[in-house]
């Protein structure tokens, strides 16, 4: 059986799926922003097609592409995709003076860092910003420093089921063996791991991601901003946050809270965002059939004439940075996390 799937006409083997239906670069694009779901006017779930292919790819034909293979082993190895040693997270906390969970003090949360707000430099600076921003507001919380690892996005949404649920298992232990029941997250992948997903593993937790957390700070009156951000900003929503989870109102209460600051919004916005081109492993693989996402996500947002462009996930701050630098327009527009606009309006 060349290729081993087939695809089935009327009880008959009429051509091969992978290769001749659909090609295997095809079924590696898929950034898995679920549009295609959500666009669909019978309701037919392509994306569950595509990664099956994906799961059958890696699992049975071990057909595996090289960056994919690198970040898996770097997965099994250290925790984490991009291969960096776990005493390596510790530099964080101590960066910060963030209490880790094994702390004698008692908290309201964990909050979950994620491998991009630790070993990326861009993110570990936004993820600084946001803990400072937290210790402000008196909220106590903690980190697990080097007991983190990946949560297993990437390796669920590129196929690779029996590794996923490697990183489950042992990342419930941790959390049943420090008593953690509430997760506060900064990326939006881990917030729809652990808040759809997990549950599959019999986990019981609060999830909340941090726009969640401090929309209720704001509307306790435990938020003042009494600095002036003036300018422009236009709000871009990531997949997982606002078509995964429909979390689009919090970001745009809090960018409304800020002092003359004018928001505008994209064409494309909310639940009908349009996608970074980083999920589903993209980031990793680093190549995409035909103009690159980021950067037409980039041309949209410098149509606003925004000064800001304002995203609440690492995963798009990267892109889309990427893609303006792409363009030759990274002085035009500033690619912000919401959590330093915020910052800047505390002083």
């Amino acid at each position: 059986m060349r290729n081993g799937a087939r695809f089935y006409s009327k009880g008959r083997v009429s051509a091969d799926l992978i290769g001749e239906i659909v090609k295997e670069e095809e079924i590696w694009a898929c950034t898995t922003c679920l549009n295609c779901n959500k666009q669909c006017p019978v309701f037919i779930d392509p994306m569950k097609t595509i990664l099956d292919l994906r799961r059958y790819l890696i699992l049975t034909e071990s057909r595996i592409p090289p960056e994919i293979e690198r970040a898996y082993r770097n997965l099994e190895w250290f925790g984490d995709p991009v291969g960096m040693a776990r005493i390596s997270r510790d530099e964080l906390a101590e960066s910060i003076r963030a209490e880790t969970i094994e702390g004698d003090h008692p908290v309201d949360f964990l909050f979950w860092v994620g491998c991009q707000g630790y070993f990326h430099e861009r993110n570990r600076k936004t993820i600084s910003t946001l803990l400072r921003f937290f210790q402000r507001l008196k909220l106590r919380f903690a980190i697990l420093g080097r007991e983190e690892t990946c949560c297993g996005d990437l390796a669920r949404r590129t196929g690779n089921e029996y590794l996923f649920e490697t990183l489950v298992k042992k990342t419930l232990n941790v959390f049943k063996t420090r008593g953690v029941t509430k997760i506060v997250t900064h990326c939006p992948h881990c917030f729809n791991v652990f808040k759809n997903e997990y549950p599959q593993w019999g986990a019981k937790l609060s999830v909340f991601h941090y726009t969640e957390l401090l929309r209720e700070c704001l509307d306790k009156g435990l938020l003042p901003l009494p600095n002036d951000v003036v300018g422009r900003a236009t709000l871009h929503d990531p997949c997982y946050l606002s078509r995964y989870n429909r979390i689009a109102s919090e970001p745009r209460s809090l960018l409304k809270s800020i002092p003359h600051l004018q928001m505008i919004e994209m064409g494309r916005s909310k639940e009908t965002t349009s996608c970074c081109g980083a999920g589903g492993g993209s980031m990793w693989l680093g190549k995409q059939i035909g103009r690159k996402i980021n950067e037409m996500r980039a041309e949209e947002a410098l149509g606003t004439k925004a000064d800001y462009l304002v995203t609440t996930c690492p995963y798009c701050l990267n892109m889309l940075e990427d893609g303006l630098k792409g363009l030759a327009k990274e002085n035009v527009l500033q690619v912000v996390d919401i959590a330093e606009l915020l910052d800047r309006a505390v002083g």
